[in-house]
């Protein structure tokens, strides 16, 4: 194969009296051929010496000839037959018979240096007719060596083995490309993608939690075969069988793929297979596009497909997989994976948390922040690693590139843990991990009343996100007196809504804007940086951003009363000022204020004309709809208001006229036929979405703030309340469990135990059988084992046995089990 400076031989059929069937296929390939001297300055070769070495020569107006004849003698006669003397032999070494005659090209009449240099793979060309005892002769040159001078030659002998004689040359081939890039390469082969840093959780409840580092996601892997890079794409998980490695296919069972979201779904390359003899293309990593998690729940036994049972151990390996679209069959694979080996397993063995050991929140959790939105979501991935703290992101940067930094208060000192943080893509592929959880942000580019979390939808556009909270609290709970509008009244076309739905469908509220409350916008804009008024003589607000508010039922206020003149609500003027039973206020922390309450103005339109702010029980609350303005309270009427009509879509004197903050449709709730009613003092909160800028308002930055509890390692107190809960399992004990996956290796576990103690076993007549002390700080191993022997390690009869566990101040325990050995039995006379 002259492409590959390779010279080859293969068996003429496809079965060999050595090798049987499907023999290989042997040759010699010229990774270096001689170096020859051209006088042209832009020839150059260049090579390591010695290979692998970091010393790298290049020579200017070289040129590397490598293979330059291929010569085949035979063992006897006729002619080509084998060289004899030096003459003889060197007509060979230049590609002639012994005799001084040429090759002729059967095909094409021509001399040739290079005989049989057709394809057998592909049945074309000069091919070597018959089969006996063959034998060639490659050569690089010619070549002058001055005294002095050094030629580098390097040659490597390739062997392979395909599905046949002929597909042995084939794969022979790709064998050879790889080796020659690896040699090219000075054999840097790309290292194999990182181990990943993993933990395993299993606090007895049927479930096993997985959570991993990120480190892999920050690595570049440089692959010389190619000249490109592996990027990191995904991580696979796997459960693998007990007692094993992991290495063979057989002993492990893909459970999870999480692939980075960038349009890379499966990945396809050439693999060489055995079976059939030659390169097959298929899927070898898959992808969905799924996106990236740093966690997994799994309540599944997937090698002997059944539940999680405490005590019996079981194996995991998270790896990493990278890609590099460059490679392929005759340079490096396109995927490079984390090798799955015994050092890389994470064992874990179901079980209760250490006595006096609790935790507060499971892997998977959303932690709430004091915001109602999600635009920051700390999510819990390894329980065991939480600390009791609080901790801020405070937005920083600019409107068109924000970042955020992230502090923490732990025992009265705070901590920057992560600075000007650019990410806000709303997914875990890029989320940071801080002491047990991972940070999401996402980018909220409009504000409105938070959305409910069955209605909250998630667009890409920054306008919609999921929430985890309604907008709106009412304290206290149980004095809750309205409830929504019937959503379908609403859509088969209500008054005045225009058949939109509110933001937070439950509270019947919105933000007035376009898609929204009237597709409508006022004076109000929510991405604005602060408000003014609209002239020196107005109390009218323009501007923003929405402001949290509060309505409190009891304390009396002014308001504006609208009438409408007609059936559609489309003409409602102002009527007159009348008193209302509640108070709104604005009384945001972030807010120049820092949550000092601030009285607004507010409105309503009395649909019923009767003079008073009172809402029903029918579908839509009587169209009571009811205006939170921007402005200061104030209980006199103002002209600027009094002139205006919110029926109208008039710019100067309807509804855009006016600084609607938020319009409200309450509904009256009834319980048995009678209406709920208000207490006194009760307080309705009402949040909207945090646009995501570095300033609230100037000079009040965005924060989101969350406190956390750590894991509670080892409590006294509550330990001494948990003995109880110290069992031993199995008991009785029937001369092996499921537990055990060694015959010679039986034992019994005591469990729940504190990570200190001593444990005495007795036999009944008060002599002690063994003693194992106790000193383990994983909150996550509450086990021993006592294998059923005594303390000169001969297993125990079977019988009655007392389990003493002295856990010092935290007090004790003891146990009763019954072992029944396997070479007991029962003879009847």
């Amino acid at each position: 194969d002259t492409n590959l400076n390779l010279g080859y031989t293969y068996n003429a059929t496809n079965n060999d009296g050595v090798y049987g069937s499907a023999p290989p296929a042997v040759g010699f390939d010229f990774f270096r051929g001689a170096a020859v001297q051209t006088g042209v300055p832009t020839d150059s070769v260049s090579y390591y010496s010695p290979p692998g070495s970091n010393n790298y020569i290049v020579k200017h107006g070289f040129k590397d000839i490598g293979l330059t004849v291929f010569n085949y003698y035979n063992n006897g006669n006729p002619q080509p037959s084998d060289p004899l003397t030096n003459t003889e032999t060197y007509r060979v070494l230049v590609g002639k018979w012994r005799a001084g005659d040429s090759w002729i090209n059967p095909l094409n009449g021509d001399t040739a240096v290079k005989c049989f240099s057709g394809d057998p793979v592909a049945g074309t060309g000069w091919l070597q007719p018959g089969q006996n005892d063959r034998r060639f002769i490659q050569c690089t040159g010619p070549f002058t060596m001055n005294p002095g001078d050094t030629q580098n030659i390097v040659v490597a002998q390739v062997i392979a083995r395909g599905s046949s004689n002929i597909q042995s040359v084939k794969s022979l081939r790709s064998t050879d490309a790889l080796a020659q890039r690896i040699f090219d390469a000075n054999f840097q082969v790309p290292p194999p993608a990182p181990v990943v840093p993993t933990n395993v959780y299993a606090p007895g409840n049927g479930k096993i939690y997985i959570s991993w580092s990120d480190t892999a996601e920050k690595i570049l892997i440089p692959n010389r075969l190619t000249h490109g890079y592996y990027r990191f794409q995904g991580y696979n998980v796997y459960q693998i069988r007990t007692g094993t490695s992991g290495s063979d296919e057989a002993d492990r069972v893909l459970i999870a793929t999480f692939d980075k979201k960038d349009g890379i779904t499966d990945i396809l390359d050439s693999v060489f297979s055995a079976a059939f003899g030659t390169y097959v293309y298929y899927a070898v990593q898959k992808g969905s596009d799924n996106g990236i998690s740093r966690y997994l729940v799994i309540d599944k036994d997937n090698i002997n497909n059944s539940f999680i049972s405490n005590g019996s151990e079981y194996d995991f390996v998270v790896t990493s997989y990278f890609y590099d679209s460059l490679g392929g069959p005759t340079s490096a694979p396109k995927v490079n994976e984390t090798p799955i080996t015994s050092a890389n397993i994470k064992k874990i063995i179901p079980q209760n948390l250490t006595l006096g050991s609790s935790v507060t929140y499971g892997v998977g959790d959303t932690i709430y922040t004091n915001q109602r939105d999600l635009g920051v979501m700390p999510i819990v991935v390894d329980p065991l690693k939480l600390v009791t703290a609080t901790y801020t992101s405070t937005f920083g940067g600019t409107t068109t590139t924000p970042n955020w930094t992230l502090t923490r208060v732990m025992n009265g000192a705070t901590e920057t843990v992560l600075q000007n943080v650019a990410d806000f893509t709303g997914l875990q592929d890029t989320a940071k991990t801080v002491n047990g959880f991972i940070i999401v942000n996402q980018l909220v580019k409009d504000s409105g009343v938070v959305r409910d979390p069955e209605n909250g939808g998630l667009d890409t556009s920054g306008h919609r996100f999921h929430t985890r909270l309604k907008a709106w609290t009412y304290d206290p709970p149980a004095n809750a007196w309205f409830t929504a509008p019937d959503t379908t009244k609403i859509h088969s076309g209500a008054k005045i809504i225009s058949i939109r739905q509110f933001e937070s469908r439950s509270l019947g509220m919105s933000f007035p804007t376009v898609g929204t409350f009237r597709n409508n916008a006022s004076k109000v804009k929510a991405n604005g940086s602060f408000f003014q008024q609209v002239s020196p003589t107005s109390p009218i607000l323009t501007g923003g951003p929405l402001r949290k508010i509060q309505i409190v039922f009891g304390q009396n206020s002014m308001a504006y009363r609208f009438v409408p003149t007609d059936t559609s609500y489309t003409n409602t003027p102002y009527n007159n000022m009348v008193e209302i039973p509640f108070s709104v206020f604005a009384i945001d922390e972030l807010d120049s204020s820092a949550g000092a309450p601030r009285q607004l103005n507010v409105g309503f339109m009395d649909a019923d004309n009767d003079g008073t702010w009172n809402p029903d029980t029918t579908t839509l609350g009587g169209y009571h709809f009811t205006y939170i303005f921007a402005s200061n309270y104030d209980p006199a009427p103002n002209t600027n208001y009094t002139t205006k009509n919110p029926g109208l879509g008039n710019p100067a004197s309807g509804f855009p006229a006016l600084d609607v903050m938020y319009a409200w449709l309450p509904r009256v709730k009834e319980v048995n036929g009678v209406p709920l009613h208000w207490s006194n003092g009760d307080k309705l909160n009402i949040s909207p979405y945090r646009i995501t800028r570095p300033d609230f308002v100037p000079g009040y930055p965005v924060k989101y703030s969350w406190d956390i509890k750590g894991t509670d390692i080892g409590n006294q107190s509550n330990a001494k309340g948990e003995l109880a809960q110290i069992k031993a399992f199995p008991n009785p004990y029937y001369g092996g469990t499921r537990l055990e996956t060694d015959p010679f290796n039986r034992f019994i576990y005591i469990n729940h135990l504190p990570s200190k103690c001593k444990i005495l076993i007795y036999t009944l007549d008060g002599v002690m059988v063994k003693r194992i002390d106790r000193d383990n700080s994983d909150p996550n191993n509450s086990l021993e084992k006592w294998d059923l022997k005594n303390a000169n390690d001969i297993p125990v009869a079977s019988g009655m046995y007392i389990i003493y566990v002295d856990a010092g101040s935290i007090g004790v325990k003891t146990l009763k089990v019954a072992i029944f050995t396997p070479q007991e039995r029962i003879d009847t006379f």
